[in-house]
């Protein structure tokens, strides 16, 4: 492999700058001065002159270089003690009352969750129509159908809900 002239140039000089330092004069080596305070035997240092043993040998003592400046601040109290869960409640009643008619002075309703409706009714003969007492779905219960008002019940937690019935309670009039 052929080298450029410039990097055959430098290796010439560099090898000539090698040589000269090998056979050119050598300098005094200087006297090393002694850093370090003379050693004492490991029985008589103590620890309050380990203190000024560093301080002699580096010129400082091991303290804290960048202490904090700003004011001290209190311990934070104790976290209080966490609050009882509270008591598990029926989430709000997904039903509507969507509408009624009545036939032959009986009253059905329509009950819908926004997903299925239902009709309701005392002593209907359709068929699928919800009365007191069946469910609704997993959770719900109807529980009773009062002149003003239905009565639900949350399973889980057998707790009843009220659906007002608003001005669905009497037949209107034309």
């Amino acid at each position: 492999m052929k080298l450029p002239r410039y990097l055959q140039l430098a290796l010439g000089v560099t090898g000539a700058l090698v040589l000269w330092s090998q056979f050119s004069e050598p300098y005094e080596t200087p006297v090393q001065q002694d850093l370090l305070p003379q050693q004492q035997p490991a029985a008589s240092i103590t620890s309050h002159n380990t203190d000024s043993l560093v301080t002699a040998a580096f010129g400082h003592s091991e303290s804290n270089l960048f202490p904090f400046q700003g004011p001290q601040v209190a311990p934070s109290p104790p976290p209080p003690p966490p609050k009882p869960a509270a008591a598990p409640k029926a989430p709000s009643l997904p039903f509507k009352l969507v509408g009624a008619w009545w036939n032959h002075n009986q009253r059905y309703l329509v009950l819908s969750d926004g997903k299925q409706s239902w009709i309701v009714c005392n002593q209907c003969r359709i068929a699928d129509s919800i009365r007191s007492g069946e469910k609704l779905n997993e959770n719900w219960q109807l529980k009773a159908i009062e002149p003003d008002h239905l009565v639900f019940r949350w399973l889980p937690l057998e707790n009843d809900q009220r659906l007002s019935l608003g001005d669905m309670t009497s037949k209107p009039k034309f």
